[in-house]
């Protein structure tokens, strides 16, 4: 049996404030510690940030059949696979 409940969920104006600052923290934090890579260094994670926004893309896919994952990550395959 499986429940079939659902709720749903906004943000208040006083979240989104939060929210963003904790993204504008966080961009602060990533550039500021960029800023401290070679320039080598920061070029390859440049060069890198195309394919790590297609892989956030598959975090949000649906798995292939029989493929699934448990509650720490972990790639879990049907009986038959």
């Amino acid at each position: 049996m499986h429940d079939q409940r659902v709720a749903v969920v906004t943000r208040t104006p006083a979240g989104r404030r939060k929210l963003a600052g904790w993204e504008h923290a966080h961009q602060q934090r990533i550039g500021a510690a960029l800023h401290r890579l070679p320039a080598a260094d920061q070029a390859a994670v440049r060069s890198a940030l195309p394919a790590v926004a297609r892989l956030v893309d598959h975090l949000d896919a649906p798995s292939p059949a029989g493929v699934s994952h448990d509650d720490c990550g972990h790639t879990t395959r049907g009986m038959d696979q």
